[in-house]
């Protein structure tokens, strides 16, 4: 086990922030993330309600070989492109958000209330099917997940819906600095819009989410062009069919398919890779000193750092930001609330002191 500083922190972390802060000063970066606020940005992507069911264990059934459960109460939290655009929006100005809506069962008033008020929505109904809904039961006390149900119709869209969809992105896009596209593999985004969305942005960031409904048929590869890309260890390695590769090798591969896109791969308690355009790679530590939720953290991670990187920041400040905002996001339940400038700003201050 590696040696703790004063602060907590391992003696690699500390080794990392020593020679970083020989490379920038706090106050280049705090210039850089300031920089953010002129930024045009779009989000695209599903729309998901994230519901946490807080339950306590009452013991085994004893007619049935399960653990019986008692409902504490319910939380309900604006998660998927909903949580991207609030993250993003807590550092660019102006943010416009194009998603997908149930016709049955909408939620599209609390998605407006959730929504921050310089995020302009731009909801593409789907009738007969629910507003993608993810119904988590945990035990209150440790957030242990008990299981998952999910509500969603995870079909391609129907082509007249879909052709409006790609009429509003092909008037609208040109007009963005960034295009943020949060694709979680349920059915809203199809080849035609991936297509559409490489070949309008001006600065194209993606993540393609694998997941419990997608996995091992939805990877990055989907965008035939990135500017950027974002994902963790087991989508890239999904992406290239490759299980035991070395990390930085397949960043390369995948940069090299999507046109030299940079890159992040988020690793977990690894930290993360950050490999620019020009193939410069940099390893960045986790700085999370406690767990509280996990979930959402990446899309956190995506949101900040995607304007980062088309604001052309060095990609080892990009990692250190994107690793300072992952630090912030799990010790938040879930989308309960996003990563705001002020605190980051506190934090990589701390980080750098």
């Amino acid at each position: 086990m590696a040696d703790a500083s004063a602060d907590g922190y391992p003696e690699e972390t500390r080794r990392f922030l020593a020679a970083f802060k020989q490379r920038h000063s706090l106050d280049e970066v705090e210039a850089d993330l300031a920089a953010l606020e002129r930024l045009r940005v779009l989000v695209v992507g599903e729309a998901i309600i994230d519901e946490y069911s807080y339950c306590a264990p009452l013991g085994k059934s004893p007619k049935e070989g399960i653990v019986s459960t008692r409902h504490v109460r319910g939380e309900m939290q604006a998660g998927g492109a909903l949580a991207c655009a609030n993250h993003v929006a807590g550092f660019c100005r102006d943010v416009h958000l194009v998603t997908g809506l149930g016709g049955e069962d909408s939620r599209k008033a609390f998605v407006r209330e959730r929504l921050k008020a310089n995020v302009t929505p731009r909801f593409f109904v789907r009738p007969g099917a629910p507003t993608i809904v993810k119904r988590r039961y945990l035990w209150e006390s440790s957030l242990v997940r008990v299981f998952e149900v999910d509500f969603l119709d995870d079909t391609p869209w129907p082509a007249a819906l879909e052709h409006e969809m790609l009429r509003h992105l092909r008037e609208t896009v040109p007009a963005y600095d960034v295009v943020i596209v949060a694709d979680y593999g349920h059915g809203f985004l199809g080849q035609r819009a991936a297509t559409l969305l490489a070949e309008r942005a001006r600065f194209l960031a993606v993540n393609t989410q694998a997941n419990a409904a997608n996995l091992g048929f939805h990877v990055v590869t989907k965008y035939p062009r990135a500017s950027y890309v974002c994902i963790d260890e087991p989508e890239i390695r999904l992406a290239t069919r490759d299980r035991w590769g070395a990390v930085g090798d397949l960043a390369d591969k995948v940069r090299g398919l999507l046109g030299g896109a940079a890159i992040s791969v988020t690793r977990g308690p690894l930290g993360v890779l950050t490999c620019g355009a020009d193939g410069t790679r940099w390893e960045v530590p986790v700085f999370s000193r406690a767990v509280v939720d996990r979930m959402g953290a990446g899309d956190a991670y995506l949101s900040v750092t995607a304007p980062c990187v088309a604001s052309g920041m060095a990609m080892d400040v990009v990692g250190l930001v994107g690793s300072a905002v992952a630090a912030l996001a799990v010790g938040i339940v879930g989308n309960r609330s996003a990563v705001e400038l002020v605190a980051l700003t506190r934090f990589v201050r701390s980080l750098l002191a």
